[in-house]
């Protein structure tokens, strides 16, 4: 029997850059309404802007982005009654304190 390798877990930079646009917005640096500019951001954190484009994208799809055709993605309001607010959100926000608990 070969011994056990502990796996060490790997972030994709994609998946980082989520975050960053994530807490900017749950910590209301983005406000509601706020323009996320690609190209800025991409810039700002050294990236390309497909990687940025795909981050986007993740948070589009969970609610916490709005993307208007022609005109970019921008910061949606986050309430307990509104549209926006769902399960999922919920469970973005306590992700990280339950990954804390875990280590």
């Amino acid at each position: 029997m070969t011994p056990r390798r502990q796996l060490v877990k790997h972030s994709l930079l994609r998946d980082e850059i989520r975050d960053v646009i994530q807490n900017a917005i749950l910590s209301k640096e983005l406000k509601p309404g706020d323009r996320i500019v690609e190209t800025q951001l991409a810039a700002d954190l050294g990236v390309s802007k497909v990687l940025v484009r795909e981050a986007t994208r993740e948070l589009e799809a969970i609610g916490l982005l709005e993307n208007k055709p022609f005109q970019g993605s921008y910061a949606c309001i986050i309430t307990a009654k509104g549209s926006v607010f769902n399960f999922r959100t919920a469970l973005l926000l306590i992700h990280p304190i339950c990954i804390l608990y875990t280590l």
